[in-house]
């Protein structure tokens, strides 16, 4: 939540001060030109309000930096505590803190402090994202994606805090499929987590947080639906310590599909800040991407720009729309040096500003994806477009870019209507050892993202999984473990000779399934 208080308000001057240095500086990021906003001292700043920012109220710039400073203002924070709990603790004592699963307003990659970053995850809280059951079952996206963001940071990283079953804050709460929990317990192990932890242990029988499930229920003593999974888990985790291997290499059919996710929250805001159509959603955008990476049976980390590359046959950078030339160099280097790099829609249309460049519009990458950018539309939301490959026909509406391919670049997909009819939204080129492939249009379900995401793997010689959707396979210290978040039981591949430590297949929904492959 944002701080307009007066003390916020100085030390928003003060940040302001350290970036800038000099109040012209500001006027020229911040645009102070436009609508006579200039300031003339920073002393004059103010806070610049969202809430306040329709059409020409406020500099989207202005709002950037604040995000900005809110960021870094929590991160300093979490850092001062640090600190001061360095000097008390044993040395047997960790420095943790519990960021959310998704953060929106802090960038736990700005703490220094902190010995690992951990997150909370309560899964089932009134949403049906794939039907049918998964509304007990959970967000399909959540674990998955908080696991592959917070463990790269330092490589530890785990669950403060476990939905233990049904909560008292959701707009709905529905009590939680039977095995669940248990299955995100294997889930959080499968996917990096050093420990889950739960909130809380006795559901109370007082006070606001009543009706919100703990291990036992009211009586204290009686283990509840989800403190039976604990022990469950709990189990079953004692016995695969001592059949896991630590020292196991990862399967070569892994690392041939392993994938980066690259993530900036300053892209996040700028693209929440000017979403341009009331159909952008910049979460929904980023769990489709992910969760197409994740039906390849692809190892994913969540990384920055300042992160190696090279570790990645393949990088997924989707609507990247905050760029400079030193990433564009990064980007040009990774692929000609045998990367295969997927950018999307929006990718490269400002500067780290968040200015648009003076030239066309997303030029400093045209080279780059061997494509002109022509323009972009966007439809109402009762209408649809269709954009063509060549195995089928998609509808879209939310934002589609019209693109001018070079000589060489081949195109994927071209619209079939509109008065663009058979230009390019999609288009792929070689350079150097590699591939750059640009999807410049987002469908209404995702699908021809994921046709066009799977060939990528494919034609780079990646041999890929067909993961339904909320379907995952991980895999740690020598074994794969499987879960479903589907209403639908599933058969898991598995190959060669194997051994199953736990859990059938084919899958039940809410079910988890550990095994080996020799």
């Amino acid at each position: 939540v944002p701080d307009y208080s007066p003390s916020a308000r100085l030390a928003f001057q003060q940040w302001l001060k350290d970036k800038y240095g000099t109040i012209d500086a500001l006027n020229e990021a911040w645009v102070g030109s436009f609508w006579s906003t200039k300031y003339f001292n920073f002393e004059q700043v103010l806070i610049p309000n969202q809430n306040l920012n329709n059409e020409d109220k406020l500099s989207p710039h202005a709002l950037l930096d604040f995000k900005r400073f809110t960021a870094d203002a929590t991160a300093e924070f979490l850092d001062e505590q640090a600190e001061i709990i360095r000097k008390f603790k044993r040395p047997d004592q960790w420095i943790t803190t519990n960021y959310t699963n998704a953060t929106t307003d802090s960038d736990p990659r700005g703490t220094t402090q902190l010995d690992f970053p951990c997150f909370t995850m309560y899964l089932v809280s009134g949403h049906n994202h794939l039907g049918g059951l998964n509304f007990r079952i959970g967000n399909p996206y959540k674990l998955y994606e908080a696991c592959d963001y917070y463990r790269p940071i330092n490589g530890v990283t785990g669950v403060m805090e476990l939905q233990p079953g049904q909560v008292n804050w959701a707009s709905v709460s529905p009590m939680i499929q039977p095995g669940a929990v248990h299955m995100w317990i294997m889930q959080a192990l499968a996917g990096g987590c050093s420990f889950v932890c739960t909130y809380r242990y006795r559901s109370p029988i007082k006070h606001s947080e009543m009706y919100h499930d703990g291990i036992v229920g009211t009586d204290g003593m009686t283990l509840s639906q989800g403190g039976q999974e604990f022990v469950q888990a709990i189990r079953e985790v004692k016995h695969l310590r001592s059949v896991a291997n630590p020292e196991a290499p990862m399967p070569e059919k892994l690392l041939r599909r392993k994938t980066a996710f690259l993530w900036s929250h300053d892209v996040q805001w700028d693209l929440d800040i000017q979403p341009q159509t009331s159909l952008w959603d910049t979460w929904e955008n980023r769990n489709r991407y992910s969760s197409i990476v994740k039906s390849t049976g692809a190892p994913m980390d969540f990384i920055g720009e300042e992160d190696d590359f090279s570790a990645y046959p393949f990088l997924i950078a989707p609507a990247y729309q905050l760029i400079d030339q030193k990433l564009v160099e990064k980007w040009k280097a990774y692929v000609e040096q045998g990367g295969h790099l997927v950018l999307t829609c929006r990718t490269g249309q400002k500067d780290k500003d968040g200015h648009f460049f003076e030239a066309p519009m997303a030029a400093p990458i045209s080279n780059l994806i061997g494509a002109d950018h022509e323009f972009q539309d966007m439809l109402l939301p009762d209408m649809k477009g269709m954009v063509k490959t060549e195995n089928d026909e998609y509808p879209w509406n939310c934002w589609g870019e019209i693109l001018l391919p070079y000589k060489g670049t081949q195109v994927l997909a071209s619209y079939a209507d509109q008065f663009y009819r058979g230009k390019a939204a999609v288009v792929t080129r070689k350079m150097g050892q590699g591939s750059v492939t640009y999807i410049g249009v987002n469908t209404i379900d995702g699908k021809m993202e994921r046709e066009i995401v799977r060939k990528i793997y494919t034609d780079a010689g990646a041999v890929i999984e067909d993961l339904p959707e909320g379907v995952f396979v991980e895999w740690r210290v020598g074994m794969y473990m499987a879960v479903n978040y589907s209403g639908e039981s599933v058969q898991i591949p598995i190959e060669g000779v194997s051994q199953i430590f736990f859990g059938e297949n084919p899958l039940a929904p809410a079910q988890s399934l550990v095994w080996l492959e020799e």
